[in-house]
């Protein structure tokens, strides 16, 4: 990510609200943030709460619903791979994400569906009902545990579409020809992440009340109607989008070319690294580029290595962690009147980010004064 000022308030060229031919710029990021907000809501809706469920309505051990949710969630990560070889090769970033609304809609329909039939699922068997101790719920029907499966990594497939392609389409609105791209695109990366924060502090707090205190039927159906207005704004945008062109290669083939390349140039050079290296944002090295590691990011491997055991300690956050909220005295006001969702006991960190884009112009500003 470049520095520079937010709002370029530390930079005197003009940051365009959109191209003379009516494309790119501010008019058409602004619509990229908005669906970054938007499908912070719909997704964390179903992440944040995913352990709660899995122990309530789907009956199963907290460490078995730990396990399932964590094999999920890393599901999701490596499908952003995916997703950029799509964006990056012959579907191209925009339909990437039209592809991400479209798998969207159906899981989270198909997961209402689920938790529909759920519900008429007897929560305990007969003989526990007289019992003097509590038991466990019995399992779902096959039918039913299949349906649920197959809606939660459609919705897997459809993060792996989005994330890496819709955040890349809004930094494609600011093309380096542009006066004041830079600072324009720095600016936009801060707005990005600020919608993305209140979208997951939002979620979390509000959908997971719902689906506590409501239903996860009526949750599950928030988060479906989100991501209509997702869809329904990205393509109201549609008119005002600089859409990159995609690498017209077969990506795998291109991918297995780059990462050889770049694997013999990262040995070469990884003592005397090369500081006029060309950066790109792409997965895929575009036609006319030279095979020579600077397409995929080879170099990057050891970093990401080395991430295995911050991502290990991050897992625990919608896992355990929140399991362990749910068993806290969460009352808030006399005689108990709101109880705080467990989910919820996990926004404090988004808040960190929620006023950096606003901090940052109001320190651009002061040092701009004092020049």
């Amino acid at each position: 990510m470049e520095s520079g000022g937010l709002l370029q308030l530390a930079r005197s060229e003009p940051c365009p609200v959109s191209k003379p031919d009516g494309r790119g710029g501010w008019r058409a990021a602004l619509f990229v943030i908005a669906i970054g907000f938007l499908e912070r809501i719909g997704f964390y809706g179903v992440q944040g709460n995913l352990i709660m469920y899995l122990t309530g309505p789907m009956g199963m051990s907290t460490a078995a619903a730990a396990a399932a949710a964590n094999v999920w969630g890393g599901t999701v990560l490596v499908l952003t791979l995916v997703g950029a070889l799509a964006g990056d090769s012959r579907l191209g970033r925009y339909r990437a994400v039209v592809a991400a609304g479209v798998l969207y809609l159906l899981s989270l329909g198909m997961l209402m569906v689920s938790s529909m039939l759920q519900a008429t699922h007897p929560p305990h068997p007969v003989s526990c009902h007289d019992a003097a101790k509590a038991c466990s719920p019995p399992p779902p029907p096959v039918g039913h545990l299949v349906l649920f499966y197959a809606a939660l990594y459609l919705l897997a497939l459809a993060q792996g579409f989005h994330k890496p392609c819709s955040e890349a389409l809004g930094a494609d609105q600011f093309a380096p020809s542009d006066a004041g791209a830079r600072a324009s695109r720095s600016s936009y990366f801060n707005w990005y992440h600020f919608a993305l924060s209140w979208g997951y502090a939002t979620s979390t707090s509000l959908l997971s009340y719902v689906e506590d205190n409501v239903g996860w039927t009526v949750g599950f159906a928030a988060c479906w109607v989100t991501m209509v207005v997702y869809l329904a704004v990205f393509l109201l945008g549609t008119g005002t989008y600089r859409v990159e062109q995609p690498v017209d290669v077969p990506p795998l083939t291109r991918l297995a070319e780059t990462s050889a390349a770049a694997a013999r140039a990262w040995m070469a050079k990884v003592f005397s690294p090369n500081k006029d290296a060309v950066r790109t944002e792409r997965l895929l090295a575009k036609e006319g580029v030279e095979v020579d590691g600077k397409g995929f990011h080879v170099k990057l491997l050891p970093i990401w290595v080395t991430s295995i055991v911050f991502a290990a300690i991050v897992s625990q956050d919608n896992t355990l962690f929140t399991k362990q909220g749910s068993t806290m005295d969460r009352r808030v006001g006399a005689a108990g009147g709101l109880v705080v969702p467990a989910a919820a006991l996990l926004t404090g960190p988004s808040f960190y980010l929620c006023p950096h884009p606003l901090t940052h112009a109001a320190i651009a500003h002061t040092h701009r004064m004092q020049q």
